[in-house]
Order: structure tokens, then sequence, then C-alpha cells
């Protein structure tokens, strides 16, 4: 299995820094690696990243006008067109593991903070994965004084980033392995990490903050999946559930039927997407909702976008 390196920092941005032998991010280190080697165990953790190879393929999506000046004039040709050209073949479980035991890319905990509703642009070449630090420094923190969420939901909360970015990163890894420069531009690209999460767990992951319009501080408020337009909290003793990889039942791991969905929104509260960019370091508090504060739902992963390896 290849090592990947973990860097706190934007990637490419001065003062960046490898932090991957600092034993103060060991507990990153181990997670990511614990997450690597259940799925390259079960075959039917795999499953989700296959489909999605699978998705791709099958897709036949031109490139769009915006993206034809970074790649050479002869791929500016539907996604179907290329395969043929190339003479590739279907995807296998063999991509999956091949992906996940010798390519796995390096993670970068980038600065963010809740309550953005774009935070930094995410770098067009998607072959890494970018998790907010301040995910982790609240991860961290919860472990040393417990707070108003569990480690076991901060856990679930990396996790499912985790495999969110990684799915662009894949995909950017297999399109360039069928001779791809840089991926299609449909919907499976786009919408790379709702759909592993999707398959994994029943729905997008989501969680809620309270905004405070005076102050613009963000508190972190529910972890959860949205189903449709529902959106089921996840508990902590649920999250401890579901970190354990339970693949007894089969896929999704969570079925969301079983669990009870928030009220629908009222005066006062606002949902939305939630970027990759998660977490606060603003004290946790138990709260109450007032005409200056504001309940907004956002997803764990930005809008998917279509990666592009420029230079390539």
């Amino acid at each position: 299995m290849n090592l990947f390196s973990l860097f706190d920092g934007t990637r490419g941005a001065i003062g960046t820094v490898n932090v991957t032998t600092d034993p103060r991010y060991s507990f990153v280190i181990q997670t990511v690696d614990q997450i690597r080697n259940a799925v390259i165990m079960e075959k039917l953790l795999r499953q989700p990243f296959l489909d999605l190879f699978i998705a791709a393929y099958k897709e036949d999506a031109n490139l769009p006008d915006n993206l034809k000046y970074e790649v050479p004039r002869e791929e500016h040709i539907s996604g179907q067109v290329q395969i043929k050209q190339f003479g590739n073949d279907p995807p296998t479980d063999a991509d999956v593991l091949e992906f996940f035991t010798n390519a796995f890319p390096d993670v970068y905990l980038v600065p963010g903070e809740m309550g953005t509703d774009g935070g930094e642009s995410i770098e067009s070449d998607k072959v890494y994965i970018a998790i907010a630090r301040s995910l982790v420094q609240l991860w961290y923190q919860t472990q040393l004084n417990p707070g108003r969420f569990s480690v076991s939901q901060l856990i679930f909360m990396f996790m499912a980033t985790l495999f969110g970015e990684t799915a662009h990163s894949a995909l950017v890894w297999y399109n360039i392995r069928r001779a791809f420069s840089c991926p299609r531009s449909g919907g499976i690209e786009r919408e790379a990490g709702k759909f592993i999460q999707t398959q994994l767990w029943g729905g997008s992951t989501d969680v809620e903050f309270v905004k405070n319009l005076t102050s613009n501080i963000s508190l972190l408020e529910d972890v959860g999946i949205t189903k449709g337009s529902v959106f089921f909290p996840i508990d902590a003793d649920l999250a401890q559930r579901l970190i354990m990889f339970d693949v007894s039942k089969g896929l999704p791991l969570l079925d969301v039927s079983t669990l009870a969905p928030t009220p629908l929104v009222t005066t006062g509260r606002t949902r939305s997407k939630f970027p990759r960019m998660i977490g606060t370091l603003a004290p946790q508090r138990e709260f109450h909702v007032t005409p200056k504060e504001i309940l907004v739902r956002r997803r764990l992963l930005e809008n998917d976008k279509t990666r592009v390896v420029p230079g390539v």
C-alpha cells in the first residue's frame, strides 16, 4: 500500500507544511489508513467506486467550451468516441483496488470555517484530497475535552468528507488511465461525491449550524443525512455504528427510513448546501434560535465541479 502525505495548508501555497511525521497529526494518518484498509479488504465497500467508474465510462458527455483551450484539440470529442478510439475496456474491481492500494492521493488540511458559502476556490488539478483544517482541530479538541458533539460524530464527518473528496480524485486518476487528459463534463463528474455518499449511506451527508447575524459566528448544531429534502440527524451512538463499517446487511450502511427526521423548515430557519469547509473553533454552547440567529444546513461537499488536470 502506497504511503500518502499529510499537509497542513493549501496545496502550492507558501507556508504549507508536510506534517506526516508530526505526532500531533498521527490520529488523522491512522484514521485515513484504517479507512483505506477497510475499502481494500472489503469488496462491498469498493462497489460504490466501481459503480462510479462504470457510470463515467458509459457517459457520453462532450467537453465544454470553456475547457477546450486546456486540452489537446484531438480530445475535443465526446467521451464514447474517445473510448472507442483508444479501445478502453470497461472498469473492474481491480481498478478500484489499484487506486486505493497504489495511487491514493495526498491529503491537505486547508483553511476554511463554517458559515462560508464557497470558501476558497477548489484547484482544478484534483489529484489530491482537501479537508477543512477546522474539522480536524475540532476533532482533536473533542478528544481532550468532550463538547457538544462526540468523537464518533466528528470521525463520521471526516470519513464522509474523505470519501466524497476521494471520489473526485479517483475519477481524475481513472480518466488519465484511459487516456483522457481531463474528465468529461457530465453529471457523474459533477456529483461524484454525492454519488459515493448516497451509495454508502443512502443520502448526502449534511450538517446544520446556527449563524449569529450580529457576530457572524457559526456554531455546529447537527450532523446527518439528507435524502430528498428530508434531514435525518446522526447521534453519537449511530455515528459509532456507522464508523464500524458493518456490511453484514449490505449497502447502504444506513437505512434512513428507521430514523426520525428533523421538523420542516420554519420561520427563522434556513437550509442550504454545505461546502467541504466545515467545523468551527468558536466555543460550543447550547442555544435557542432568535431573530438574530438563523439555522443553516449545508452539504459536507461543495457543488461538485469537473476536475481538470492542466498541462497533461
